[in-house]
């Protein structure tokens, strides 16, 4: 993790979004279908994921950044509108479709990182950290795996739903995102909390 662990100052953006509230899922073929109508055949142009969580990160470095400690959501943006995604653990993801003219990049600054993270929105930019590069390609299907187990409770997540999809495996849990370039773009939850983001370049199709 050289350019986060143990620097003085990180490069992070400050992004204004709007007050939509992330939705709990607990399908994961609908999730499937929600992400592929809206982003396949489309150009993803930025992987951000919130910068505490960066800051905080178990493990980070080239292709693979482990949020499994204090957790972090991804946001996605893409040519037309933007997802944003929080896995908090093993079947237990959330959600939020943004539209472009709710996201509003206010600035891109290398600095001492915050101390206040609750006034703003504070992203690092993943981008830099990927090979091959990812952004400016095409998504060519997105695949969201089921699982049949959610690992506690949280506020808002409703267990009675969760309980049911249980038993039929189908909790959303690793969202994969599948390029134009051959690469994988992986959030994977994490057995015990919160997630990891990999990326894997495919040997063949």
């Amino acid at each position: 993790m050289s350019s986060i662990k143990g620097a003085d100052k990180v490069k992070y953006t400050i992004i204004k979004t709007s007050d939509k509230e992330m939705e709990w899922i607990y399908s994961n073929k609908e999730l499937q279908d929600i992400l592929n109508r809206l982003f396949q055949g489309k150009v993803l142009k930025k992987i951000y994921a919130t910068l505490e969580g960066v800051l905080d990160s178990f493990r980070f470095e080239t292709n693979y950044f482990d949020f499994s400690y204090m957790g972090a959501c991804i946001l996605l943006i893409f040519e037309s509108s933007a997802v944003e995604v929080c896995i908090h653990g093993e079947g237990m993801v959330a959600y939020r479709i943004l539209n472009l003219y709710d996201i509003k990049i206010i600035q891109e600054t290398k600095d001492y990182p915050p101390t206040d993270f609750r006034e703003d929105f504070y992203y690092y930019d993943l981008s830099d950290d990927i090979d091959p590069q990812i952004t400016e390609h095409i998504v060519e299907k997105i695949t969201v795996e089921g699982t049949d187990s959610f690992p506690f409770s949280l506020s808002g997540f409703d267990e009675d739903k969760a309980g049911l999809a249980e038993l039929e495996g189908c909790l959303p849990n690793n969202i994969i995102l599948s390029m134009d370039n051959d690469t994988e773009l992986g959030l994977y939850a994490d057995s015990i909390e919160y997630c990891f983001v990999k990326v894997i370049k495919q040997i063949c199709k």
